[in-house]
């Protein structure tokens, strides 16, 4: 997992603490060490455009802005973030 959330927790009556929420993010890079974790998957939440790329074994996020990048890892993909951003651009 990459991350586990729980909040909130509360105190009952009789002292025990309770989780009233949870969330856990899988790492998707894992998948194929888990094929079951594909039924955990909320497909209706899924962004069309990540399904697609996903089904091509890619990986797409979408953000915020204009620009676009193609990249072959993600120590070249944030530094070219950074670099477009530097130059007024998002």
């Amino acid at each position: 997992a990459l991350l586990v959330e729980v909040n909130p927790l509360i105190k009952s009556g009789d002292g025990k603490i309770i989780a009233l929420d949870g969330k856990v993010s899988l790492d998707e890079n894992a998948d194929f060490r888990q094929p079951e974790h594909e039924a955990l998957e909320d497909k209706a939440a899924a962004n069309p455009l990540e399904a697609a790329a996903k089904a091509k074994n890619l990986n797409y996020v979408k953000l915020d802005g204009e620009v676009g990048i193609i990249g072959n890892g993600a120590g070249l993909v944030m530094s070219t973030l950074d670099v477009v951003a530097y130059a007024g651009e998002n």
